[in-house]
Parts: C-alpha cells; sequence; structure tokens
C-alpha cells in the first residue's frame, strides 16, 4: 500500500486547523479501512468420502467405509482344506465364525500362504467376510476425485478414486466368491 502526502487541511468558514486536521485523519482512515477490508467469499465445502485405502502387490486399492464393521490385527486363521484357493480360512470374531478371503487371489495378485497383517471385516447383502489386506489406512476423498468405471466381467474395480486407487466392487467380490465355493461344495454356501 502505497502512502500519500498529507494533503495541507482547508479551512471552512468558522472551521479550525484542528477541526480542518481530524476530518483529514478521519478521510485517510476511512479510505485505508475501505482499502484493507475483503468482501468475505463463500467457502464452497466440497463433500468427501472416506475410504479405506490398502495397498496390495505395489497397487493402490480402496474400500467405501460404509460396508466396513471392523478392522483388526490378525488373529488366528484356521485355514480348510477344500476351500477355494481365494479363503484363507476361518476366523472367531466374538463368538462368530468368519470366512477370511485372500483379496490378492480374487484380485488376480499373487496370493499369500497365510494372513498378513490387517483383516477388514466387511458386510454386503447381510454377509460378513474378512478381507486380509495387510496394512491399510484412511483417506478422506473429495467426491470430485471418485469416479465410476464401467469395469468388464471379472473386474473388482467399481471406481476410481484420483488416478491410481481402485474402489473395490465388494459385492461382486463377494458374489463371485460365494458361486465359487458352492460349485466346489457342489451346494450352497
Amino acid at each position: 500500500m502505497t502512502m500519500e502526502a498529507p494533503e495541507t487541511p482547508k479551512l471552512d468558514g468558522d472551521q479550525t486547523p484542528a477541526d480542518a486536521e481530524r476530518e483529514r485523519v478521519r478521510r485517510v482512515l476511512r479510505a485505508r479501512a475501505q482499502a484493507l477490508a475483503r468482501k468475505i467469499e463463500a467457502v464452497v465445502v466440497e463433500e468427501t468420502r472416506d475410504l479405506v485405502t490398502l495397498d496390495l502387490a505395489g497397487r493402490g486399492y480402496a474400500i467405501e467405509t460404509e460396508v466396513i464393521r471392523e478392522v483388526f490385527a490378525v488373529r488366528e486363521v484356521t485355514p480348510l482344506p477344500t476351500a477355494p484357493e481365494c479363503v484363507l480360512g476361518i476366523t472367531n470374531v466374538r463368538g462368530k465364525i468368519v470366512a477370511v478371503l485372500d483379496l490378492r487371489t480374487v484380485l488376480g495378485l499373487d496370493p499369500v500362504r497365510r494372513a498378513s497383517g490387517r483383516i477388514i471385516i466387511v458386510e454386503i447383502g447381510g454377509v460378513e467376510v474378512g478381507l486380509d489386506v495387510g496394512e491399510c489406512g484412511i483417506a478422506r476423498v473429495p467426491r470430485s476425485r471418485v469416479r465410476a468405471t464401467a469395469g468388464e466381467p471379472g473386474e473388482y474395480i467399481k471406481a476410481m478414486a484420483g488416478e491410481t486407487r481402485g474402489v473395490l466392487d465388494l459385492e461382486r467380490i463377494i458374489a463371485d466368491t460365494r458361486q465359487t465355493a458352492a460349485s466346489l461344495t457342489g451346494g450352497s454356501v
């Protein structure tokens, strides 16, 4: 801000030099206040989505938090000898037996031989399943950065969060793994 040289007060009729100086100071202060006053702009708050993020075999994935019931460190996972390759086994979650899937196998990545790190319990269509995910985190992503994708059959990505993180289509994953297990056992799962 540049400072102007003070103008010489001009006297009006019965105005004293002190009155004129006060008026000049008032004008200068008013001009400064107007120059400094900022019009408050409306703040646009973009809606966000909370996603649990995970990296599997160097690829970024995300799971919508709405379907997650809990996340816990791996406890004992008991293998099932006749289970499909994508099923690591079962675990006890507060007295309830839950199947644990190896997401790496489901996604066509290198499988793990045993549970590794964290298990996320999700509920899809009344079915609770554990997902072995290794390490995971949380990200708050602006809704404008999550865009739907037209997935191919057998592809388990339903949206992209940002440029590199695929949001998993857990409904499709659960449906396909149930069909696989049912076809191997000759019945329903």
